[in-house]
C-alpha cells in the first residue's frame, strides 16, 4: 500500500510541475527508439533458496513529452521480448527450462540535453508488466508479473538528430497474476523478482 502512495505522490508532483511550466514549453518531443537488453540478470528467492537467470532481448518504444532549452520531460513506453536462462542452482520447473517473457513498461522521465551533444535522463517506471509465454506459445494466456522500476541513461547525439543511448534499468516485480484463476497475489518476504539490465538503444528525437 505504501508503494502505491509513493506512486500517487510522484505522479501528482509530475502533473503539478508540467502544469506550472506548460507556458514555458516551446516544443513537443517525440522520440521513437529501438533497443536491446545487452546484459540482464534476474534474482528471486523461492522457499528461502536463491534462484537466478540471465537474459537478453530486443525492444522498441518511444518517449513523448515536452522539450525546451535542453530540458526534457514526459512519458516513456517500451515493449521488450526476453528469454530467461537459468544460472547457478537449477531445479526442474523453476529455472531449468528457459522462459520467454514479454515486458510492457510505462514510465515518467526527466532529462537534460547539454550544450555539448550529450544528454542525461532518469525514468521512474510506474507500471511494469511481464507476461510469461504459456505452453501454447501465447503471452495473453500465461502468468503475469507486475511491479515498478527506475533507470538512469546517457546518450550521445550524432548529426544533430540521431542518438545512441546506454541505460542501467532495474525493476522489482512484487505481484503475480495467475492465469489459471486470474487472481493477483503479492510476492513478499524475499520472493520479489528483481531484474537488472544494461540497455542499449538507438533513437531519433523529433521536436516540433
Amino acid at each position: 500500500m505504501l508503494k502505491f502512495f509513493y506512486k500517487f505522490i510522484f505522479i501528482f508532483i509530475f502533473i503539478l510541475l508540467l502544469s506550472a511550466t506548460k507556458i514555458l514549453w516551446a516544443g513537443i518531443l517525440l522520440e521513437p527508439f529501438l533497443g536491446y537488453a545487452l546484459s540482464g540478470s534476474v534474482d528471486q528467492n523461492i522457499n528461502n533458496t536463491p534462484f537466478t537467470w540471465d537474459y537478453t532481448g530486443p525492444a522498441l518504444g518511444a518517449r513523448v513529452g515536452y522539450y525546451n532549452t535542453g530540458i526534457m520531460i514526459g512519458f516513456h513506453f517500451d515493449l521488450i521480448n526476453e528469454t530467461w536462462n537459468g544460472t547457478g542452482n537449477k531445479i526442474s520447473e523453476i529455472n531449468e527450462t528457459p522462459q520467454k517473457l514479454r515486458g510492457e513498461n510505462v514510465g515518467i522521465f526527466f532529462g537534460y540535453q547539454m550544450p555539448i551533444p550529450v544528454r542525461l535522463w532518469s525514468t521512474y517506471y510506474i507500471s511494469d508488466k511481464y507476461l510469461k509465454k504459456d505452453d501454447e506459445g501465447q503471452y495473453s494466456n500465461g502468468d503475469a508479473y507486475l511491479g515498478m522500476g527506475f533507470s538512469f541513461g546517457v546518450g550521445y547525439v550524432f548529426w544533430g538528430r540521431m542518438a545512441t543511448n546506454l541505460e542501467y534499468r532495474s525493476f522489482i516485480l512484487d505481484y503475480v497474476r495467475i492465469a489459471s484463476d486470474q487472481g493477483t497475489y503479492v510476492l513478499d518476504n524475499g520472493r520479489e523478482i528483481i531484474l537488472s539490465e544494461i540497455f542499449f538503444s538507438v533513437s531519433y528525437p523529433f521536436t516540433f
